[in-house]
């Protein structure tokens, strides 16, 4: 288990002053990286000199309570274990009072840096030590949908502040993309549970058409690149979210 500790600053939150989704996707990613870097003696501050780069397929949150501004909290994470071509991998964000507060369970794949070709868990260079113990949180591998009950709610262009050091859409940024689009659903808070489904990688540039679906316990939102309105299925879905109140 790898532990970060940190106050939440007041960027992180929104108008609640809760830490909003996106930034609770950030955090469970960055402690991630450095979990990684930790167990390899590799440098944060030059991911380009690894032999390997992470990616995010899909991830799961069950948000018991966001964290506060000024609230100190601890962030937790440990691999589970390899299923397939992915590395399953679990956090939780604590109070300083040991209180869980949100709960995640993310599948990452492996990608050699130079060829940009997908790796093989077993063929990764580095060292990443297993720990097998129970966690109440899974993440599916695939949402399903109709695109027949999904209506157009907007559009995003992809700019130069949503793109990470991969050349892409960061992951997180979804998260702020699917509340921008939802947050009247949930009254201005965040909601109880987040899954998201990556697809394709959305680039500087882009255009991003968003579809949603109100539900009995929440909504759906998917992505689709390009200019064309006309609801995706599930092959020309950039993501796929399902938020829930």
């Amino acid at each position: 288990m790898y532990t970060q500790r940190l106050l939440v600053p007041e960027h992180q939150a929104g108008a609640s002053g809760e830490m909003s989704l996106g930034y609770m996707m950030r955090n469970v990613q960055e402690v991630a990286t450095n979990h990684f870097a930790s167990q390899n003696g590799l440098p944060c501050d030059d991911k380009g000199s690894w032999k390997v780069a992470f990616f995010i397929a899909n991830c799961h949150l069950q948000i018991t309570r966001p964290p506060r501004v000024g609230e100190e909290i601890a962030v937790s994470t440990f691999l589970r274990r390899v299923s397939g071509a992915f590395f399953e991998r679990d956090t939780e964000i604590c109070s300083a009072q040991g209180e869980v507060l949100v709960q995640s369970c993310s599948n990452w794949f492996l990608l050699d840096r130079q060829s940009m070709s997908v790796l093989k868990p077993s063929e990764c260079p580095y060292q990443n030590e297993m720990d097998g113990r129970d966690f109440p949180v899974t993440s599916q591998r695939r949402l399903r949908f109709s695109p027949d009950v999904l209506q157009w709610v907007g559009e995003r262009t992809i700019r130069y502040t949503m793109i990470d050091a991969n050349g892409h859409t960061n992951n997180a940024v979804y998260g702020d993309l699917a509340m921008d689009a939802c947050w009247q659903v949930f009254g201005g808070r965040q909601p109880s549970g987040a899954q998201f489904v990556f697809n394709h990688q959305a680039k500087l540039g882009d255009r991003l058409q968003l579809f949603a679906a109100e539900e009995e316990d929440g909504v759906l939102l998917v992505g689709k690149i390009g200019d064309n309105r006309e609801a995706p299925d599930s092959k020309s879905a950039c993501f796929v979210c399902a938020l829930k109140r």
